[in-house]
């Protein structure tokens, strides 16, 4: 042992093998370190991920450098792991590079889960910068990898990541066969969150291809997994794919619900942008439920956040629907401040399109740039090692035949490097010529859609412009009612009072009574005239008081014949209503006393002597119908729809020539509407015409 020992040193300085021993000793220690990276990686992408990062990249520097035997496996999931880090915290590009070197590390030591794992990274890192060509290609070899080795457990995320892509690019068909795929491969697996992730994108697929009943299917039965889904993220999003797919089935009740739920959700999140989205799908919501209060407090929610955000989706939407908000508040001064910030806003998404067009053909021909060189520096390798081989066998005597060799290979290699630097500038110049190609296709398509949205702002604006037309009729009416329907009235009063003071000691009885009973006609409907557009002005503006409670209808429908008695026997009208029980209904009594009113009232003026008007009631399972139909003169059926318009200002003289404003029938479809009603008209000249309102009826046993 001593001769041994003396042996060794002399090969070996003291120092030599005090550097041996450290190095052992550092190795031991970078594998220890790696593997305890290795046990905790779900610990290290829980939370505080730059400081996880920190900890990481206190040893790449070791790692890059470092000659010694380092276990590899531990070293692919130091480097995935750091990839996995940079894709949470949004450095794609670095993520992308670290798991390159995984992937190396993967293939060089032939670890098939671990090549798998890398191909499904890549996939999910170029879905997020929207490299889709890039993305496929990982995730299709990341499939057939699978399907080569019959291995099912990743096998359904590729094709969900397949189903993604396809969708982005509008691809439905393929959408909808990845995602259904990926579905029959989750059977017999508890991947609760990935099941509703699948399903969530197929009901997108189903409402683009307007497949709606399949689309609410798919969510309703993500909705059942609720209490199973431990991601509050993704189930916000469900929530708010429930609003906006009610929102297009015109089921409004079943959208608020989703809508309070999702609301509900985005309190406990921390996600801005999901956040906004849910409260600017609720107002654009209400706004069509016609609440716009309500609709105007979620949108000024947001306000903060559209000034601070760059998501230029949620901007555009913001302003449009603000610009329709005070339209209907008759704020058009507001309104169009916000229609010119939508218009700006569209511009520059188109703009960012076309840059956006342009950066992915420039990744892309980087991308294939550096796929190309990494073949060739694979190919040099190999023929590297293929002529270090063929060197162990060559005849170390035949000198000459080398030297020939050599020289012919020299020969050969000078040309094929000639060949392959003309292939290469040939290949850069059909690239250009490609990407040049694909950008003027996507300038087109820009131009188209361009021409689509410009088409749909001058819809909108003319849409304005109608609202506004019908806003100054609606002025120009009420001025017509007071410069001339008030104002005769007021005259005659006038000139009878003026005449009783100048002439009353000159008039005999009789006249004199004449003349007061005259002031007391003209006063009484001065007054019906006012109240009618106080009430018709209150319901208009949204003012008036609404108090809805059970309303026995047959106990007004009895009560018409006595308010209008006199009238009725002045022009010798059948008058009939027909005695039918339990006809309760949920409404505001004042409101369905002035319509019921009006409608008779009408039905007199215009039914002639002699004539019958008969009130009728009918259930239409939750509702109740009444029925006021007469045997009048009728109304032409090119004038029914102007009945309901104040534009339109149609109005006609009684069969005793009485006067009308045409505010009567405004007055009751107003009415009938804040009473979640629907009015009906039915006519034929010369023959009557039915008017027939609908409300929602009383349940009742019996």
């Amino acid at each position: 042992m001593i001769i041994i020992s003396i042996f060794i040193l002399s090969f070996f300085s003291l120092a030599d093998l005090s550097s041996l021993i450290d190095d052992i000793s550092k190795q031991t220690e970078i594998n220890q370190q790696l593997k305890i990276i290795s046990e905790n990686q779900d610990v290290l992408l829980i939370d505080s991920l730059i400081l996880s990062e920190k900890l990481l990249l206190s040893l790449n520097d070791e790692l890059e450098t470092t000659k010694k035997i380092i276990n590899n496996e531990y070293k692919f999931d130091y480097y995935y792991l750091l990839s996995k880090l940079n894709k949470e915290i949004g450095e794609i590009e670095k993520a992308i590079d670290y798991n390159y070197q995984a992937f190396s590390i993967a293939e060089e030591e032939g670890l098939s889960k671990q090549i798998a794992l890398t191909y499904l990274q890549f996939g999910e890192l170029y879905i997020k910068i929207k490299d889709f060509d890039q993305a496929s290609k990982y995730n299709l070899l990341g499939l057939r990898f699978c399907e080569d080795r019959k291995d099912t457990t990743i096998k359904y995320k590729f094709m969900f990541l397949l189903g993604k892509i396809s969708y982005s690019i509008g691809n439905y068909d393929d959408a909808e066969t990845y995602m259904l795929g990926a579905l029959s491969e989750t059977v017999g697996k508890n991947e609760f969150n990935i099941i509703a992730e699948i399903k969530l994108y197929l009901s997108r697929i189903y409402i683009a291809t307007n497949q709606l009943d399949k689309a609410e299917l798919n969510l309703l039965s993500v909705e059942m997994l609720s209490s199973q889904i431990n991601n509050i993220t993704l189930l916000t999003e469900i929530y708010r794919e429930l609003v906006s797919l009610y929102i297009i089935l015109n089921d409004e009740v079943q959208a608020l619900k989703y809508a309070l739920l999702a609301l509900e959700n985005v309190r406990k999140l921390s996600d801005l942008e999901l956040r906004a989205d849910v409260k600017l799908i609720t107002a654009k919501l209400l706004y069509k439920m016609n609440n716009i209060e309500e609709s105007k407090k979620y949108l000024d929610l947001i306000t903060d956040y559209i000034n601070q955000t760059n998501n230029l989706i949620h901007k555009a939407d913001y302003y449009n629907l603000y610009a329709k908000l005070m339209i209907k508040n008759n704020d058009y001064k507001s309104a169009y401040q916000m229609q010119e910030k939508f218009l700006k806003i569209k511009d520059t998404i188109i703009n960012e399109s076309k840059i956006a067009a342009i950066n992915d053909a420039l990744k892309k021909y980087e991308s294939e740039k550096k796929d190309r060189e990494n073949e060739m520096l694979k190919l040099d390798l190999k023929l590297s090692n293929k002529q270090k081989e063929s060197t162990t066998y060559v005849i170390i005597g035949v000198l000459i035949a080398i030297i020939v060799v050599g020289f012919f290979a020299i020969l050969l290699y000078l040309r094929a490097k000639k060949e392959r630097k003309m292939n290469n500038l040939l290949s850069v110049q059909n690239n250009k010529i490609e990407a040049q190609k694909e950008e003027l296709e996507l300038l087109n398509k820009e131009l188209v859609d361009r021409n689509v949205e410009i088409e749909e702002i001058n819809s909108n604006l003319i849409k304005s412009e109608a609202e506004s037309r019908e806003l100054n009729a609606t002025k120009d009416k009420f001025l017509s009612i007071i410069a001339h329907d008030l104002k005769n009235p007021i005259a005659g009063i006038m000139l009878t009072s003026e005449l009783l003071v100048n002439y009353y000691d000159k008039l005999d009885k009789d006249k004199l009574e004449t003349k007061l009973i005259e002031i007391n006609t003209t006063t009484v409907k001065l007054k019906d005239l006012l109240d009618t557009l106080l009430e018709w002005a209150r319901a208009s503006t949204g003012n008036i008081p609404y108090n809805p409670y059970e309303v026995d209808v047959d106990t007004i429908l009895k009560n018409l014949g006595n308010l209008f008695s006199a009238n009725l026997q002045n022009k010798n009208i059948n008058f009939e209503v027909e005695n039918n029980t339990n006809c309760k209904v949920i409404a505001d009594e004042k409101m369905l006393d002035t319509i019921l009113r009006n409608i008779t009232s009408n039905a007199i003026k215009f039914t002639p002597e002699g004539g019958s008007i008969f009130i009728s009631t009918q259930n239409l399972v939750d509702k109740l119908q009444i029925n006021i139909k007469d045997t009048g003169i009728g109304i032409p059926e090119d004038k029914i729809p102007d009945l309901f318009s104040m534009s339109s200002n149609y109005s006609t003289l009684g069969t005793q020539k009485e006067k009308g404003t045409g505010l009567g029938l405004l007055l009751c479809k107003e009415f009938i509407e804040i009473n979640n009603g629907s009015i009906l008209v039915s006519s034929e000249i010369g023959k009557g015409t039915t008017f027939s309102i609908i409300l929602n009826r009383v349940n009742y046993n019996g």
